[in-house]
């Protein structure tokens, strides 16, 4: 008498449903994992690009605002950048005596702050330097270039003329070497984004 083991086999192999082996089953559970660690990779690839490209919209939200303003109130209008336990603050300032936004009239409350400080520090996004990134955007060497560097300081100024202090803003983005990079002409102000991806520069926007 078959048993009824030997029948189901039979009826398996008839039906051409032998079923998976051990060996099959592992192989499908090493390719399933590998899949999972390589979306998870990406989801937060995906995020801290996310997180980084929200810093440099905050930050052209407020280029656009202190140039609007110089040129529509006449006068100079600049951000002026803070560090405080390792976050980087930027704050519109209004210039008060026609002779530029200075840290000493900012002191002597002659400069005055006509917005709230904005974070540009987010999670895994920082101002910095890309790690390993050792050329600019126009692939000159970068020799202990500072992150935030606006003329000879980090006051960046846009006039009622519409120039600008030049300079640039780098933005590291996670702990590896992708970033972004926001150039200020100077002589009209306007702007450009550079996105690095593999210490690799190229232009991603301007306005």
């Amino acid at each position: 008498m078959i048993s009824e083991t030997k029948k189901r086999e039979e009826r398996l192999k008839d039906e051409g449903e032998e079923g998976f082996t051990l060996i099959e089953s592992m192989v499908v559970l090493i390719i399933l994992t590998v899949l999972f660690i390589i979306s998870v990779s990406a989801i937060a690839a995906m995020k801290e690009k996310s997180i980084a490209e929200t810093l440099v919209r905050t930050f052209q939200a407020l280029t656009s605002e202190a140039r609007a303003r110089s040129i529509a109130e006449g006068v100079n209008f600049g951000i002026v950048f803070k560090e405080k336990n390792g976050e980087v603050w930027a704050t519109i300032y209004k210039d008060g005596d026609f002779d530029g936004i200075t840290t000493q009239d900012i002191t002597k409350g002659i400069d005055k702050a006509v917005s709230q400080p904005e974070l540009l520090t987010k999670e895994s996004a920082r101002i910095a330097i890309p790690e390993g990134v050792t050329k600019d955007p126009s692939n000159n060497k970068l020799n202990g270039q500072d992150a935030i560097r606006f003329g000879k300081g980090d006051i960046l100024t846009f006039s009622p003329k519409a120039t600008a202090t030049p300079g640039t803003l780098y933005i590291s983005e996670g702990l590896g070497d992708d970033g972004w990079a926001i150039r200020v002409t100077g002589i009209d102000g306007r702007i450009k984004i550079f996105r690095c991806k593999n210490k690799k520069w190229s232009e991603y926007e301007r306005w």
